[in-house]
């Protein structure tokens, strides 16, 4: 896609998004697999262990305030921050894939893209880790600092990986590259949010449905939790990761004059 370096608008850049997902779909899909499927399997195994082994008893049954509350709270607590790191090292795993497509740097093998994340795994989860921290801070003063925090680091992880960057400065990257250019940004993040939320509440709905006709009581709630998990996860990563590599090139473009640089540099590479 060298050729087809500009700037974009808003809709252009979801349409790159989509066109380097299914042109990538199968790599993307393994990528995510090798991270998602293991993590989803522990899913299952934690909510099991967590939910009391009566659950389907009739509604006379009496839980001591430590099964009945702390036991599942804690497994959610803990299920939820697996999820979040999960997703940032399948977010990064796939980074590699989607910029080589989108700068036509030729195919990236699944084995390859996950290595290179798993490189950078220590910075990659405490980039997470800090942003997901840093927007709940923002989001507990009102609402407003959550937002302008989310968009502003939105292309900190790309960031991170394509330029080798250290926590610190990716996120002062991001911030110079979304300064000025917020509500493009804002309208990117949240339109690819609203879409894949859209996917996810239908897979999982119709999931739950068939899978909870079958089976009832907590073996239930694990498996709906880990298939649906693991379906949306394989889904809908990818693309958003899509949208924010095409958005970080995109505000590279505009402020640096990106696409100039990688046609010089393609040129020098074919006289040399």
């Amino acid at each position: 896609m060298l050729t087809n370096l500009r700037p974009r608008g808003v809709g252009e850049i979801l349409d790159a998004a989509v066109a380097l997902y299914r042109a990538r779909f199968g790599t993307l899909m393994r990528v995510t697999a090798l991270i998602v499927l293991p993590v989803q399997l522990l899913n299952v195994l934690i909510t099991l262990s967590s939910t009391p082994s009566d659950a389907t008893a009739n509604a006379s049954t009496v839980f001591s305030p430590r099964d009945s509350i702390w036991v599942p709270l804690a497994g959610n607590l803990v299920i939820t921050v697996i999820a979040l790191l999960s997703n940032a090292l399948a977010v990064a795993a796939v980074t590699r894939v989607i910029a080589d497509a989108y700068l036509d740097a030729g195919p990236t093998t699944a084995g390859a893209s996950a290595r290179f994340a798993m490189r950078r795994g220590r910075s990659v989860l405490g980039l997470a880790l800090l942003v997901n921290v840093l927007v709940l801070v923002g989001g507990l003063m009102c609402g407003i600092p959550g937002i302008w925090l989310q968009v502003s680091l939105a292309v900190a992880m790309p960031a991170l990986l394509l330029e080798r960057l250290r926590i610190g400065q990716a996120l002062n990257r991001s911030f110079a590259l979304v300064k000025h250019r917020f509500w493009p940004c804002f309208a990117v993040h949240y339109l690819g949010a609203l879409l894949t939320f859209v996917v996810s509440f239908s897979i999982a709905g119709g999931l739950a449905l068939g899978i909870r006709s079958r089976v009832h009581g907590g073996v239930a709630i694990a498996t709906v939790g880990g298939v649906s998990g693991a379906v949306t996860s394989l889904l809908t990563t990818p693309f958003l990761a899509c949208a924010i590599v095409v958005l970080y090139f995109d505000l590279r473009i505009r402020k640096e004059g990106f696409d100039v640089q990688m046609a010089v540099h393609r040129l020098d590479t074919a006289h040399a």
